[in-house]
Parts: C-alpha cells; structure tokens; sequence
C-alpha cells in the first residue's frame, strides 16, 4: 500500500497554506475562508495539525446516489482528463474504491475534532430545508449571526429555482450488491436503508 512520507506532507502543507494565505490577501482578508474541497475530507488529521480552529460541515448523501452523481461526474467531466481509456469495470472500481478509502478516512479522523467544530447534515436535509441547515450551521459553529447574511441566502436560492438535479437510472443489481457490500460502514455510520 501507498503511504505518504513525512517530508511529502510537509511539503504539501507548505505549497497549501500559502495558497491559502493568497486567497485571504486577495479577498482583503477580512473573511472567513470557506473551502469546498472533497479531498480535504480524508485530510482531517493534517488541516487540524495546521488549523487547530478550524471548522468542518460534513455532508454526507444515500450512497446509492453518491455512486451515481460520481460515476456521471467521472463520464461527463473527469474521463475528458484520462490519458488512456478505462473500462466502465474499470471507472466503477475506481468509484468504490475512492469514496470507500475518502469515507473510512473521514470517520477515523473525525474523531479528533471538537463537537463545537464539526457539524454533519444530510444532502437531503440540505436540499429540502436550505435556509434551517444554513441557520443549524451558522448556530452549532458558531460563524456569525445568521440574520445578517439571511437575505443572501434567500437571493441565492431564488436564483437556483429552476435547477434541476440529474436523473439516474437504476442501478444494476451487481453493482448494487457491491455497494452493499463495500460501503456498509456508510449505510450504518448515517442511517441510510440497504435496499
């Protein structure tokens, strides 16, 4: 198994925060640096080591769906970047395997971060109740008073009216037996049914 060395990931701190610190600066740095980033989610240990007040909103999704949306995210945009074709067996095990080694990281170093610094809240939960997740956020983190960014929440979502979420087919039964199977833990870590 692959295992980064000390001085790779003392490199890679280096080159990160002062990519950090450059966004700050040029956003006058007067604000809270929010950062969406999926491979942060299995770097938990690292960014505390390097931020020991920073704050995480971990947004977990029915696995079921998280093959799909990733799966479509791997033949719409990421397959544009390979250097060489790869079977469909060979995109889905890639699926598996990454969110299986991302999501088993994430519950393993999560355990090191205060209950005041971590929220978890459900894709759904999010998409059906926007404005009482971004006021749970804003309360349980303590990042400021919600009512003074309320309104811009509101515009925001005023806009996104017309979205539409991607439609999936259903997925075939192997794979499904094999999400079973590998991503159990997820099922079980945030209550989602096995079907």
């Amino acid at each position: 198994m692959f295992e980064t060395t000390k001085e790779n990931i003392n490199k890679w701190k280096l080159i990160y925060d002062n990519m950090l610190k450059s966004i700050t600066y040029y956003n006058g740095n007067e604000k809270r640096l929010l950062l969406k980033n999926p491979h942060n989610t299995g770097r938990i240990k690292v960014l505390k080591e390097m931020y020991p007040e920073a704050k995480f909103i971990f947004i977990h999704r029915n696995p079921y769906d998280v093959f799909n949306s990733t799966k479509h995210l791997y033949n719409t945009t990421i397959k544009s970047q390979f250097l060489q074709d790869f079977s469909e067996e060979e995109v889905n095990e890639r699926v598996m395997h990454c969110y299986e080694k991302t999501m088993l990281a994430y519950l393993e170093q999560k355990q090191g971060i205060d209950e005041k610094h971590l929220i978890e809240i459900s894709f759904e939960e999010l998409s059906n109740n926007p404005m009482e997740c971004m006021k749970e956020i804003y309360t349980k983190l303590d990042i400021g008073t919600f009512s003074d960014v309320n309104d811009t929440f509101e515009s925001y979502l005023n806009k996104q009216k017309n979205y539409k979420k991607n439609a999936f087919k259903p997925l075939d039964p192997i794979i499904k037996k094999q999400i079973n199977n590998r991503w159990k833990f997820a099922f079980e870590a945030w209550d989602y049914q096995m079907n």
